[in-house]
């Protein structure tokens, strides 16, 4: 599959302090949402052929402070050989380059930089912190921020660009290999090469934002995926730890619930941003996207036995609220605050609301192995500059604000989205929280996110309305899985 392992141990040694959390997270689906999650994590489509393609975690190896990551991406522009290498397609992801340009001093650049986000209204406290620290620094820069719903992020943003009217710096999201696809991303390759500070992001940050071996943004943090417990539930049945394989997973499940006190033990998210879990649960089983030839391997007695088992879940167990077929990121999440559901999953960017809510009743755990492997997807979070943009030093210098410590601890802190610099493992507020052992844990075998043409509008147009067939059994797990798994070399092409 064209999603390899991010191969590592711990990402940090300690964890975010997050005991009085008062935030909630900030984006959904890579960029999580009040009304979507993952895609997640996340990224929409790359300009690669699928056979080609390399994702995020994909590379040879380096150590840091976080463990062994994927190499640092090269920089610059492609060497001859290796441009014409790419062409061919005998090659893809980062290569040989040649020097990069130099990049403007800090504190050096001038303008207005217009920044586009869609962080939650819970989230704007530490970026007005962030922001004033940012222009304290740069008194030559202004910014202007501009908060755009999530949902309607892509449809602007197109427009935009089609208008001619970019911002200079944006939080792409899911729309970020469709802008690369546009042409409408600066290619900020040359500049990340001559910037210090770009050796102290970690190298698998840098591996997700980079296409065809050249960068388009900074990141700023990391989506990885995991799941909620609810710790008080566990011990009031008797389960002594969090289940680490399917079958744990599924005894967990049937012993919390409770459909007569309307307690259920998993809270399945079928609506909006749950069409990637089902595709966990294949993977986990043995199937494969795309092998190494660029054909799907969904459609395989491991894909239909992994899918079926998530669907049943729903359709046999009953262990998953009626609600399950429509319920999108806002119903698990607060059908978990309210006694409803005693596990879910999403990414680290809910910790901070759910441990808000819940304090000590809710405890996190990797998402459970299958009978192949485990598997979960980690990408990170980004800034990125518009080719458009009439102020690129400026846009640069807010973009390579965002991986400083402090800035990195300030949306730590807000957020619960983990950091993508070393320095941050070694800070006091970071070390001894046992909220983020599974984060860490789930690292040591997580995926990069596919980042292929039209990988999130499959999930979306094609999995998502073949996976509610089934709970609402309209269709079985069988037909479904041969009929999504054909899109898939469609939307991909």
């Amino acid at each position: 599959m064209s999603t390899g392992q991010i191969g590592r141990r711990a990402f940090l040694s300690g964890a975010v302090g997050v005991g009085s959390a008062t935030l909630l997270a900030a984006c959904g689906g890579p960029v999580p949402t009040a009304t979507s999650a993952p895609a997640a994590t996340k990224p929409a489509a790359a300009s690669t052929p699928p056979a080609a393609v390399t994702s995020a975690g994909q590379g040879a190896t380096t150590p840091s402070a976080f463990g062994t990551q994927p190499a640092a991406p090269a920089t610059g522009a492609p060497t001859a050989a290796a441009a014409t290498k790419l062409a061919a397609g005998a090659i893809s992801g980062p290569v040989a380059t040649e020097a990069p340009a130099a990049a403007a001093p800090s504190g050096s650049a001038a303008g207005t930089v217009t920044y586009w986000h869609t962080f939650f209204e819970q989230l704007l406290p530490a970026l007005d912190q962030i922001t004033k620290g940012f222009q304290a620094a740069n008194p030559s820069v202004k910014l202007n921020i501009v908060a755009v719903p999530q949902p309607d992020f892509a449809t602007k943003i197109t427009t935009a660009v089609q208008a001619g009217t970019v911002p200079d710096v944006a939080v792409p999201g899911d729309s970020y290999y469709d802008l690369i696809a546009m042409k409408a991303l600066e290619d900020v390759s040359a500049r990340q090469g001559a910037w210090a500070d770009a050796k102290d992001v970690l190298p698998a940050a840098w591996q997700g934002v980079t296409v065809g071996g050249k960068i388009y943004a900074v990141p700023a943090f990391m989506f990885v995926d995991w799941m909620y417990y609810r710790k008080d539930w566990f011990d009031e049945v008797g389960i002594g730890g969090p289940p680490a394989d399917w079958n744990a997973f599924l005894d967990a499940c049937r012993k919390l619930t409770d459909a007569a006190k309307t307690r259920y033990g998993f809270g399945m998210r079928g609506g909006a941003g749950g069409e990637t879990y089902p595709v966990y649960w294949m993977l986990a089983s043995g199937a494969e996207l795309l092998d190494k030839n660029g054909k799907v391997q969904l459609d395989t007695p491991e894909g239909v036995a992994g899918f079926q088992w998530y669907t049943d879940l729903f359709t046999k167990e009953k262990v998953v609220p009626p609600s399950a077929p429509n319920d999108a990121f806002r119903q698990i999440i607060d059908a978990f605050k309210a006694n409803v559901t005693g596990m879910i999953i999403h990414h680290t960017g809910s910790l901070a609301e759910l441990t808000g809510a819940l304090r000590d009743k809710v405890m996190t755990m990797p998402i459970p192995k299958g009978p192949a492997k485990q598997v979960a997807f980690v990408s990170p979070g980004s800034n990125a500059m518009f080719a458009g943009s009439k102020q690129k030093d400026a846009a640069w210098a807010w973009m390579a604000y965002w991986p400083q410590k402090d800035v990195q601890l300030t949306w730590l802190k807000a957020s619960g989205y983990f950091p993508v610099i070393n320095a941050v493992a070694d800070d006091p507020s970071v070390k001894g929280n046992r909220l983020y052992d599974a984060a860490f844990a789930t690292l040591k075998f997580a995926q990069g996110y596919p980042t292929w043409p039209g990988f999130n509008g499959w999930l979306a147009k094609s999995v998502r309305p073949h996976f509610q067939s089934v709970l609402v059994g309209k269709e079985t797990a069988a037909s479904a899985v041969k009929a999504f798994a054909a899109d898939l070399p469609k939307a991909i092409s």
